[in-house]
């Protein structure tokens, strides 16, 4: 692998993936003053994951508290931000822990283990202060997991919202896990990110903010500096030549390699939002960023005409000209394709900087799915055909308007009723008769065999193998014993 990707052209470097690096931040949140209550959080999922007693116990103290049950979700290591979750199917149940660990009979074990996994109220407070914004954390760490729209040129301006998360909460606690969530992010991220190439390039060819996002004031002098921006031009303005010479290499020596252009059937495929969108809220946090910074004036549309249309002119003329995208989360690929006659060369370089992945989490998850379609029980499967089941799994809904040969008609029910599914009609499966054509014998034979088999089906419900629900009750009070 590491050769064939040496031996790759127009690789121009390592992309981290901004996920993992959100992940990782907020596991350092979690190790301080935090950390006894995510002990506590786990230890609660395991109890209630593992004991059958343990729930019913909840469900009524649930009923005593009005607190409506939610099942406490077991966190994964694997999975990003289920401690998350979990913390939050904790906070909801609060009324009921709480209850449980003031009134429960501890002369059971499993309820004396119980009462010591219950987070105390300084921590549950603590929990109910983070909970909104590690889901904040999390809705935009998933934005920036998208697998089938565009990501890189959101990376700075989430950036940016996490770095607005509440600076100081009521709790103690909750404000160790923002201060060490922040201090991971800048060790990894700093300056939001602003001088990574390949973030830099995307914000910049973002056509909503015009690289505004790049602009950042100067903690020493207060002046908002431009360097980010220049450096950005001057990238793409070199990126851009190298891959004209490239091609005019390439045409003169009479082998073209080029990959063919997106036909339109492609593109006409393009949905026109993102799959996954943010909330007003964060975008209006975003916008008031911008207000008390005065960032968004950079990049205002003018009515200068260019002179000639080299790269740095069509740069000018997207910066200067063209209108701004309304959506902060909308199509960019679509803007970029309208206006591809007036900036054709820069909007070909952005369709190929936009289609670089933010996150490796797609990849991972097709992983994940390769394992569970590749089993003990499935070593024979064939490569093609594990990359057919894959890709059906993955486009699903794409390829249903295609499968024809799904459609059965009427099914035959093992009870001899007939049942017919949502599909248009057709024949019977197995060439059996539809119930309206059956003969009269025909029907009074099978209307004999269903008295028959419901009269077994009663004879076995008051056979020997029925438990009596007193005794189940008596054998819990032995066990308790």
């Amino acid at each position: 692998m590491l050769k064939s990707v040496a031996n790759t052209d127009n690789i121009h470097g390592h992309v981290r993936c901004i996920a993992h690096i959100i992940n990782n931040a907020c596991e350092a949140g979690f190790k301080g003053t935090l950390k006894g209550a995510i002990k506590k959080c786990k230890q609660l999922a395991g109890d209630t994951h593992k004991s059958g007693k343990t729930i019913k116990l909840l469900r009524r103290h649930c009923q005593n508290t009005e607190t409506r049950y939610v099942k406490i979700i077991q966190p994964v290591k694997t999975r990003w931000h289920s401690m998350a979750m979990t913390m939050e199917s904790v906070v909801r149940l609060k009324q009921a822990l709480l209850n449980i660990k003031a009134t429960a009979d501890r002369d059971h074990k499993f309820v004396e283990t119980l009462v010591k996994h219950i987070p105390t109220k300084l921590q549950f407070e603590a929990m109910e202060v983070l909970v909104p914004e590690l889901k904040k954390i999390q809705e935009l760490s998933e934005r920036l997991t998208s697998e089938k729209k565009p990501t890189i040129h959101h990376v700075i301006v989430m950036m940016i919202m996490l770095q607005g998360i509440s600076d100081k909460p009521n709790s103690p606690m909750a404000q160790n896990f923002i201060d060490l969530f922040k201090e991971y992010l800048n060790s990894r991220v700093p300056n939001c990110g602003r001088h990574n190439p390949v973030w830099a390039t995307g914000a910049f060819l973002h056509p909503k903010y015009k690289g505004a996002v790049l602009h950042f004031v100067n903690p020493v002098t207060g002046v908002v500096s431009r360097e980010v921006v220049d450096e950005t031009k001057e990238r793409i303005i070199e990126k851009v030549n190298e891959i004209q010479a490239r091609e005019q290499d390439v045409a003169t020596s009479g082998s073209d390699n080029t990959p063919p252009s997106q036909t339109q059937s492609q593109t006409q495929t393009q949905p026109s939002l993102l799959d996954q969108r943010l909330s007003d809220s964060q975008w209006q946090a975003l916008d008031k960023y911008f207000e008390e910074t005065n960032l968004l004036s950079f990049g205002e549309p003018t009515t200068d005409e260019p002179a000639a249309n080299t790269i740095s002119t069509q740069i000018e003329v997207y910066l200067n000209t063209l209108p701004k995208m309304a959506d902060p989360d909308g199509d960019v690929l679509a803007y970029w394709k309208t206006h591809s006659d007036t900036v054709p060369d820069l909007a070909r370089f952005a369709r190929s900087v936009l289609c670089i992945p933010a996150s490796s989490a797609s990849s991972e998850r097709m992983f994940s799915l390769a394992g569970r379609t590749i089993t003990d029980q499935r070593t024979s499967i064939s490569s093609a055909r594990a990359e057919q089941l894959i890709y059906i799994h993955q486009n699903f809904d794409r390829a249903v308007p295609h499968i024809t040969t799904w459609d059965l008609g009427p099914v035959e029910n093992p009870r001899g009723k007939k049942t017919t599914p949502s599909q248009e009609e057709g024949p019977v499966a197995g060439g059996s008769k539809s119930a309206d054509t059956l003969s009269p014998s025909e029907m009074a034979a099978l209307e004999a065999e269903e008295e028959a088999l419901d009269k077994d089906d009663c004879d076995w419900n008051h056979s020997d193998v029925d438990v009596d629900i007193e005794d189940d009750d008596a054998d819990d009070e032995e066990d308790n014993e």
